[in-house]
């Protein structure tokens, strides 16, 4: 009997039935053990050893393995082909090796997508484990728990509210705040356009000037409205002529098939998927065999692909449509491997898989694979310059014209923010026409500070610094978010207060690494590594021999003194000069003491240097200098039914807002997501009327109600719950629509077996571990690998979640005995002498190490 481990049971069960009777294929349910979150795993000191800690909750998985192992002639390792399927693999045989379970003949083998023809055919070419792949993945995984381990405790220590810092991780929340000072620091500029509306033969068509007064005239020339008059008035009076007519062909090539990056950007565009969204689907599409491996740098299909892809062609459309021959491409990103295929249909004669989400997304990356190998599009491109009589002033009209479509008409790639393509048709001219003029206009415009990154265009801007993988981007991102260091508002990050403080910290004190430069250099290391150029103990010993010292000597330092340092450091965010003379430091309120930055419980804030005198404070992050102290509670208004005042205010868990006083008084947190962004008298009065009845469920009667808990908005139903999308579906969600939610909540608890997770929540937002929901013998659970927690009966199962999971898992975790110890009856404590205590202290926090371990890079 041969046994064959792959990463899914989705997976084993397809590839079981390609391969037949004398194979066995069982899953590993992805790695099956990782470094354990606590000091000492990794061992700079012995180079870099590691202790390897099996995961908890694969010990079912891990003695199924072992049993069929131990029957085994040969063990087939047939996980994803890239650096973490390799280390999969890897794992697996050296936990059958500690248990004397491993066959004699071990191979691995690889294939890049889930067909029976490439399965079998990749039987045939088996090889051994890749020892610079998996050398990678242990210098990757040391590389990022180190800096976890020893840099988030340096946070949490020095800057009260920071929650963890990685090497990646730290690395794109710093792209996305200096983003943000780019836009704080924008000052927009007035400009003016003049710009005629003309026609031809009954076509209209529009004409900017371009010459006046025999001056070039550039976006920014005329920048004020009486140069903009005069300019209207000269080509209100004067007559234009076509003075030349310019056309040039131009061609446009199809993109490339899908990477893992340019999936993620492309769904992100038009689907409106986050990148974890786009990997989850994109993952489910290849296990079910209709697409190949999603994690690739490659650009280039194999020629079979090619082949299938251009008879496709040649059915869908006439011949003008297929290029004379196959297009190869290369990838321009820094760092590619091209090992693997780029992401393509496994069957370029099936044009639809599935439904939803998954059908769209599939549609998409068959869309593009099948346009890269069709013909480019031919454009006629015209420019038409119109000239008065005196010459001095002149107009220019551009257009364009699709003489053939090509490839784009299946597929256009999407873009992050609009272009002018000078797309408009323009009518038939010639030299010496004078076209009508029907009104001539001067507009105004301000200059526009750079776009906020979306998630396509900070993967896109990752992807060219060479920083990071294009594998691990989504869990990055997650990561980020989950944090609170960012959060998303129209598809566009902004960056929170803590995470511009956690910022700002990292370059303060640690600007080598969080510097762009760095972290693509120390990238291009670990690719040395997997590719056999470099060592990996030497790449992590180079590193460890700057990093720690560095961190060793920031720990030293009193928190007042980092406090002082970053006063400094953000001195012009946090106190503008006014451009008046006068002091930004100045205190508002008392007008005699300074402001400078403080550190608290929750977080920094700004206050006066005569505090407790005064008592001015504001927010770190609030803009300054307005003359204004913090003045507290803000009153909205009165309702308009009770007349009771209603008051906006701060508490130590937000904004929120109360109406009335005492224990009498009601109160509301104010959402996020608020529609129109500011919150109202009108918006203040629908939230403090939660819940919302909706009406009585058509089929039990009892009422459905809509309202806003801590964890978000929902509907609640005789003790059942499902969640809303938004603020706005609390108050706009109708009993049809309630009643089909509830019922999708319900169906979604009983549908799946009690082997399986009942839903997967996420990544734990502190330790990165994959948080599941279980059906179990005493009811469902929650479990992250190493900790399970009950839920309680005051939880719904559909309405659990992600964040009150890690919450229950957390309480778990510290209420629960040390792992394979028997609980004792408690001791009166031994008195510890001054030295004890000093090394207890030294050592302690080792439950909140794990959120340093960062496997982010």
């Amino acid at each position: 009997m041969q046994l064959v481990i792959v990463e899914s049971p989705a997976k084993a069960k397809t590839i079981e039935k390609y391969l037949g009777g004398d194979y066995r294929v069982l899953a590993s349910y992805g790695h099956v053990r990782d470094l354990p979150p606590r000091d000492g795993s990794v061992n700079p000191d012995e180079g870099f050893a590691m202790a390897w800690e099996n995961y908890g909750d694969k010990a079912r998985q891990l003695k199924a393995i072992t049993d069929e192992a131990k029957k085994a002639d040969r063990l087939i390792l047939a996980t994803d082909p890239d650096r973490e399927g390799e280390a999969i693999s890897w794992h697996v045989q050296e936990v059958l090796r500690a248990k004397k379970a491993l066959p004699k003949d071990v191979e691995r083998v690889t294939f890049n997508a889930i067909t029976k023809a490439t399965i079998t055919e990749a039987m045939k070419h088996p090889r051994e484990l890749d020892t610079d792949l998996i050398d990678a993945y242990r210098a990757r995984r040391a590389l990022d728990y180190l800096v976890g381990f020893t840099l988030s405790p340096v946070l949490w220590r020095k800057l009260p509210g920071a929650k963890s810092a990685g090497r990646v991780q730290s690395v794109a929340l710093r792209l996305i705040v200096d983003r943000e000072r780019e836009i704080e620091a924008f000052v927009p500029q007035e400009y003016w356009s003049v710009t005629a509306d003309l026609e031809q033969a009954g076509q209209g068509f529009e004409a900017r000037l371009v010459r006046w007064r025999g001056e070039k005239i550039d976006r920014l020339t005329i920048g004020r409205e009486g140069d903009a008059l005069a300019a209207k008035a000269d080509v209100e009076a004067g007559r234009f002529t076509v003075s030349s007519v310019e056309t040039k062909p131009a061609t446009r090539n199809p993109p490339p098939p899908f990477t893992t990056s340019t999936l993620q950007q492309e769904a992100a565009r038009k689907l409106g998927l986050s990148a974890s969204e786009t990997m989850r689907v994109a993952q489910q599409l290849y296990e079910d065999g209709a697409i190949t491996y999603m994690r690739t740098d490659g650009v280039q299909m194999d020629e079979s692909a090619i082949s299938a892809a251009r008879n496709a062609i040649t059915k869908r459309y006439d011949g003008g449509y297929l290029p004379d021959k196959p297009r190869h491409y290369q990838t321009k990103a820094k760092n590619a491997q091209e090992a693997h295929e780029a992401i393509r249909p496994t069957d370029f004669s099936r044009d639809s898989v599935g439904s939803g989400v998954h059908a769209k997304l599939y549609d998409l990356i068959f869309k593009r694979a099948l346009a890269s190998q069709m013909a480019s599009a031919r454009l006629e491109r015209t420019a038409v310059e119109l000239t008065d009589g005196t010459g001095r002033h002149m107009l220019r009209a551009t257009g364009q014209v699709v003489l053939f479509p090509g490839f784009l008409a299946l597929y256009e790639e999407g873009r992050d923010d609009a272009a002018d393509e000078d797309g408009k048709l323009l009518p038939a001219l010639r030299a010496g026409d004078q076209p009508a003029k029907k009104g001539v206009r001067a507009e105004q415009h301000f200059t526009q500070p750079p776009p906020r990154y979306s998630e396509a265009s900070l993967v896109k801007r990752l992807e060219e610094l060479g920083i990071g993988r294009p594998s691990t981007y989504a869990s990055t991102i997650q990561t980020l978010k989950d944090r609170d260091y960012v959060r998303i508002e129209k598809n566009r990050f902004f960056a929170e207060e803590s995470g511009r403080l956690v910022t700002a910290f990292l370059e303060r004190f640690f600007e080598r690494y969080v510097s762009y430069d760095f972290t693509a250099e120390l990238e291009d290391e670990l690719d040395d590594i997997s590719g056999g150029r470099a060592q990996w103990q030497a790449v992590l010993e180079a590193f460890w021999r700057d990093f720690k010292p560095k961190t060793a000597e920031v720990m030293e330092q009193k928190p007042s003194e980092i406090t002082a340092a970053l006063d400094e450091f953000l001195s012009p965010m946090l106190f503008p000069d006014k451009g008046d003379g006068s002091d930004p430091r100045l205190c508002p309120l008392c007008h005699e003491g300074r402001l400078s930055l403080r550190g608290g419980r929750f977080g920094a804030f700004i206050a006066c240097s005569n505090y407790p005198e005064c008592k001015y404070t504001r927010k770190f992050g609030q803009p300054g200098g307005n003359g204004e102290a913090d003045a507290g509670p803000e009153e909205l208004g009165r309702h308009p039914e009770t007349g009771e005042p209603i008051s906006r205010k701060s508490g130590r868990f937000g904004p929120y807002i109360e109406m009335g006083s005492g224990k009498e008084a009601k109160r509301a947190s104010i959402p996020k997501d608020l529609p129109g962004g500011e919150l109202t008298l009108d918006w203040a009065v629908k939230l403090l009327s939660l819940p919302r009845t909706l009406g009585d469920h058509p089929e039990t009667g009892k009422p459905i109600t809509a309202s806003i808990g801590r964890f978000g908005p929902y509907l609640a139903h005789d003790g059942k719950y499902a969640r809303l999308g938004s603020t706005a579906d609390v108050f706009e969600t109708g009993m049809n629509a309630a009643v089909a939610k509830l019922a999708d909540a319900a169906n979604r608890g009983g549908a799946r077996k009690a082997a399986e997770p009942l839903r997967v929540l996420g990544a734990h937002p502190r330790t990165e571990a994959e948080i599941r929901l279980m059906a179990g013998r005493y009811g469902p659970y929650v479990t992250d690998g190493t900790t399970n927690a009950t839920l309680p009966k005051t939880i719904e199962p559909d309405a659990l979640t992600l964040e009150e999971a890690a919450q229950l898992i957390d309480a778990r975790a510290v209420a629960a005995p040390a792992k394979g110890k028997a609980k004792k009856a408690k001791k009166a404590p031994a008195r510890k002498s001054p030295a004890k205590k000093a090394g207890a202290a030294k050592t302690g926090g080792k439950g909140r190490a794990k959120a340093g371990a960062q496997a982010d890079g």
